[in-house]
Parts: C-alpha cells; structure tokens; sequence
C-alpha cells in the first residue's frame, strides 16, 4: 500500500462534501486522499467516497466507530 490504507464510506448524505467528511474522520489519523466514487451528470455524488489514511489503524478505528452508524439519518457502511 506504500503507506495508503483506504476505506469506502458508504450512504453519505447527498449534501456531504469532502471537508465534512474529512472533518468527520481526521480525529483518527492522517487522511491523505478523499474522493467521491461515482459522480452523476449533475455533479452530485452517488453517497459513496474512498478515504485514504497513512497508517492501517485508522481504517479500523474507522470502521469501529462509524460503520452502521446513524448520521442525518442515513446509517453508514463503511469497508476496507
């Protein structure tokens, strides 16, 4: 991984941009790339970004604490 431990954040909230979503995750560790999956013709996301650590932990410490968590009442999937 040449020190890149990604995750896939799931059911984002269609106005979420990247800053709230690092904002969301940067108490876990270094985020070093962020970006949506698929964006429709609108410009909109499809809820689903990549976010990039630099160490492996915090995808797990990610997982432990977002993942089937409700936020704006959307339950979050997150996977490594």
């Amino acid at each position: 991984n040449h020190g890149k431990y990604s995750i896939l954040v799931e059911n984002l909230h269609p106005s979420a941009t990247i800053q709230d979503i690092k904002a969301s995750f940067a108490h876990l560790g270094n985020i070093v790339d962020a970006e949506y999956n698929l964006v429709l013709n609108d410009g909109q996301h499809v809820g689903s970004c990549v976010l990039s650590f630099d160490h492996g932990n915090a995808v797990q410490d990610a997982i432990d604490e977002f993942d089937q968590k409700l936020a704006d009442g959307i339950f979050s999937a997150l996977n490594s």
